[in-house]
């Protein structure tokens, strides 16, 4: 079987320099920290529209070509070194052309407290509103942030579980209470392919205490993953 799957070829070149991120949005004195809604060049949208299609070839190559073991899977360790390559060139074009427009503000507070609250409530709406902005450019645009949601935004159970959960993350803002986020799963969850400093569930910890501390919230990480299918 082929090595290098041909939606990647390693000669691929993007080299359309995008015009919003010369000047990152990362301070709340800025106007535009906590813009709703976000707002993206055409060009940015553009190049993450390629980069989706170049990912999907990639995944439908090794699909077709390594899906079960046999000759094609022993092949597989040479093909994800040519992957791997061509992933970290998109990665560098992506920095480079298309910087990081909505960042955290390092200094982040939570404001002038008001009323029996630790916080001030608009002050943390601006941040959570640029915390939003900061994972919709993670995950190139809208479509791609709410399909990682469960239940999917066009089912009937989508509404009723976002209420759950805005009410949830509300109590305990409102009563300082801490947040305990648990996570089930296999190998990725339990980090035998990766440092555990790593693993996803502690990543989204360190992403999001900084943003609840401000409310004096606590945010606590348990895992339970297990190698395998579990």
């Amino acid at each position: 079987p082929p090595t290098q799957g041909p939606g990647f070829p390693l000669t691929w070149d993007y080299k359309e320099r995008d015009n919003d991120s010369a000047v990152p949005v990362g301070v709340i004195t800025d106007e535009h920290y906590g813009q709703n809604p976000a707002k993206f060049s055409e060009r940015r949208r553009r190049f993450w529209a390629f980069s989706r299609q170049k990912r999907q070839e990639e995944q439908d190559f090794k699909h077709k070509y390594y899906n079960s073991f046999g000759e094609g899977y022993s092949m597989l360790t040479t093909w994800e070194v040519s992957r791997n390559e061509t992933c970290k060139k998109l990665n560098i074009e992506k920095q480079t052309l298309y910087a990081p427009k909505y960042i955290m503000d390092p200094n982040m507070t939570g404001g002038t407290p008001v009323a029996n609250l630790n916080f001030n409530p608009t002050t943390i709406k601006r941040h959570v509103t640029q915390f939003r902005n900061f994972m919709l450019e993670y995950y190139e645009d809208s479509n791609a942030l709410y399909n990682n949601v469960d239940p999917k935004p066009d089912t009937p159970e989508y509404g009723e579980a976002m209420d759950k959960l805005s009410d949830m993350f509300a109590r305990k803002l409102v009563h300082g209470q801490q947040v305990t986020l648990g996570f089930l799963g296999t190998s990725v969850v339990a980090a035998q392919d990766n440092c555990f400093y790593y693993a996803y569930p502690n990543q989204l910890g360190r992403i999001l205490r900084p943003l609840f501390n401000l409310a004096g919230v606590e945010v606590v990480i348990r895992t339970s993953g297990q190698n395998g299918d579990g």
